[in-house]
């Protein structure tokens, strides 16, 4: 059972000679993790020469971060960087099921680590992993005879589609309607209630009846589907892949 604590106590014990593991363990913690978390949101910092945490955080400059404003949970993990090395705790400060998962996150964000900043900045436009590099135009020359040929490749291929439309337009149609996508979730599961309008209530149920789904399926799809449709896309590649 954990004991009822505040920053002031953490200090006072660590100043009687007890060590951060010792005190973690006393409090209920697993290790002293749990409690650098704890100090860190009041703005402490472990001091490994003093034994302590000390109040204050270091500040990297703009110039050094290389962006004015970052926002959003990038921001967060950069602030995080700021007082806290190890990048499988700035993992678990920030909800990543591992540095791995962080990592992916940063880059489709934009960011590159820099070893010699000891922290995230801004891909540069050239070196975004997902730019391709523009390739230097090559005129070659192509016969007019090459040319009427892949034409009328084309031309048959497109008549064949048209001829075949309706076909081609069932297959989708069934494919898109009975596939279900499955998408398996980290954590543990928890309840939720919801209100909604009794019309799509009862959609859902009709749904779950007809397709043999359950209801919490849906909802996961759903809230995925808008996550990356709205801005988390890659929060939401960084939890499921």
């Amino acid at each position: 059972m954990k004991k009822l604590y505040d920053e002031h106590f953490i200090l006072e014990q660590l100043a009687s000679g007890k060590t951060r593991e010792e005190l973690a363990l006393e409090l209920g913690h697993k290790d002293y993790r749990s409690l650098d978390m704890y100090m860190r949101r009041r703005d402490y910092t472990w001091d490994s020469e003093y034994q302590t945490y000390i109040a204050g955080v270091r500040v990297l400059s703009k110039e050094d971060l290389q962006e004015k404003d970052p926002r959003g949970k990038a921001a967060d993990i950069i602030k995080y960087f700021q007082f806290e090395k190890d990048p499988k705790v700035v993992a678990e400060m920030a909800d990543f099921q591992n540095h791995r998962a962080l990592s992916i996150f940063m880059k489709d964000k934009g960011y590159e680590w820099d070893s010699q900043l000891g922290n995230y900045k801004v891909i540069k436009q050239e070196q975004h992993p997902f730019q391709k590099a523009d390739k230097p135009a090559i005129n070659k020359p192509i016969s007019k005879s090459k040319t009427a040929k892949i034409s009328e490749e084309y031309e048959e291929l497109l008549s064949y589609l048209i001829t075949r439309k309706k076909e081609l337009a069932d297959i989708l149609e069934t494919s898109y309607h009975n596939t279900f996508p499955q998408y398996r979730v980290p954590g543990e599961t928890h309840s939720k209630s919801v209100q909604m309008a009794s019309s799509l209530d009862k959609l859902v149920r009709v749904y779950c009846k007809e397709h043999n789904v359950q209801q919490k399926d849906i909802f996961q799809v759903a809230l995925i589907e808008f996550f990356r449709k709205y801005g988390y896309a890659g929060e939401v590649k960084a939890l499921i892949g």
